[in-house]
């Protein structure tokens, strides 16, 4: 019996020095789970920040994918910058820059994308909304929440989500030239601005939209008045209306005025051909962007593209 006690002793220390080592095991395998995501995530963050510093905020499509590669490419990248947004964002102070790197990582970063689309700040949003168009036609299973976006409160996001979802492809584009045609009518310039041009982007399946543009050409904002009337063209051809629009904002005291119309011009391509004498005109002096806008309106008009 005094045997026996000592044997069953040994049995249980050997059983219970057997868990202590699962135990350490363990700890040891979550520490070094904490330490390399801690450590990505460390490099994430010093990604996006060198970027933004390095590049003076300027995020060029070169710059983005030297950033993307850094974190490894497309796919590794995209888990990634998702784990960072996924953390508090008192700590990730690039969200937006991480947003728009996603837009270069494919199919892989929709998930995240959707998540972003909901978030507060809506400089986020609309990265996201940029992102999403960017990846195409791989983006489709976002529409549901592009079209949530498309009526929310923030109108750089809703423009922006009208934009993606036509170039997707999306079904019920009639509801989305109904929402950019109430933000023609009813929002302040730069907006009215960008859904004229979002419009005409659209082409012939805007054509609902041609009566609110037909009244948006006398808009007291002479950039819409512009936009509106290029866009008059691309979506119903009707150059009676919109040529004369853009031949007076030629003649503008402004230069950045007749810079744009010189340019919205060159959309009409050989049908603007009553605008060469101002053209030209335009040509030989004021600002050099003026000019260039000019001699690249008469080339398209001429049949040089």
């Amino acid at each position: 019996m005094d045997q026996e006690k000592p044997e069953k002793q040994s049995g249980l220390s050997t059983r219970g020095a057997l868990w202590v080592g699962v135990g350490v095991v363990l700890i040891l395998a979550l520490a070094f789970f904490l330490a390399s995501f801690v450590g990505a995530m460390v490099h994430v963050h010093n990604v996006l920040r060198d970027g933004t510093e390095n590049w003076g905020g300027i995020w060029t499509d070169e710059n983005v994918e030297i950033a993307v590669k850094r974190l490894g490419g497309p796919e590794r990248a995209a888990g990634q910058l998702s784990f960072y947004l996924r953390l508090p964002e008192r700590v990730t102070t690039y969200r937006r820059q991480a947003v728009t790197l996603l837009g270069f990582c494919g199919k892989s970063a929709v998930p995240a994308l959707k998540r972003a689309l909901k978030n507060e700040d809506t400089f986020v949003r609309s990265h996201a909304v940029y992102a999403l168009g960017r990846i195409g036609p791989a983006a489709k299973g976002a529409v549901c929440s592009l079209k949530e976006a498309l009526e929310g409160e923030s109108d750089m996001v809703a423009i922006g989500a009208a934009r993606v979802l036509f170039k997707m492809g999306a079904p019920d584009i009639d509801k989305t030239v109904s929402i950019l045609m109430r933000m023609l009518e009813d929002k302040k310039g730069s907006e009215r601005k960008s859904a004229a041009i979002t419009l005409g982007e659209m082409g012939t399946a805007a054509k609902n939209a041609v009566p609110i543009l037909a009244q948006a050409v006398e808009d007291e904002d002479v950039e819409v008045r512009i936009y509106a009337a290029r866009a008059l063209w691309q979506v119903a051809a009707d150059k009676d209306k919109a040529l004369p629009v853009l031949l007076r904002e030629l003649t503008d005291g402004e230069a950045k005025v007749r810079r744009i119309a010189a340019k919205a011009l060159g959309v009409f391509g050989a049908s603007a051909e009553a605008a060469i004498p101002a053209l030209e005109q335009a040509l030989n002096g004021g600002r050099e962007d003026v000019r260039a806008a000019a001699a690249e309106a008469l080339k398209k008009i001429r049949g040089g593209e």
